[in-house]
């Protein structure tokens, strides 16, 4: 995830900045959600509703790949054959 959006920057390909910002912004959420739950497993009187609520949060995040993967397809469907550089 972040290495994608950081090759992005880089200039190696082009992905239009609204589904580059996206696509970081989930991967951040995602990193986050899988430290809590790892966070709330651990505890001495660890509580099940909260670790899988955040575990479950994870899991949004090949969700959130589909959408940007549609949003691309979208974008060179009816915008033609190259991304507009927003």
């Amino acid at each position: 995830g972040p290495w994608l959006g950081a090759r992005s920057l880089l200039g190696h390909f082009v992905v239009p900045r609204s589904t580059l910002s996206l696509w970081l912004a989930g991967c951040a959420l995602a990193l986050f959600a899988k430290a809590k739950a790892a966070q709330a497993s651990r505890r001495a009187a660890p509580r099940l509703e909260e670790m899988l609520a955040w575990h479950t949060l994870w899991h949004a995040l090949p969700f959130l790949a589909v959408f940007c993967i549609l949003d691309l397809a979208f974008m060179l469907t009816f915008a033609g054959s190259e991304f507009a550089r927003a």
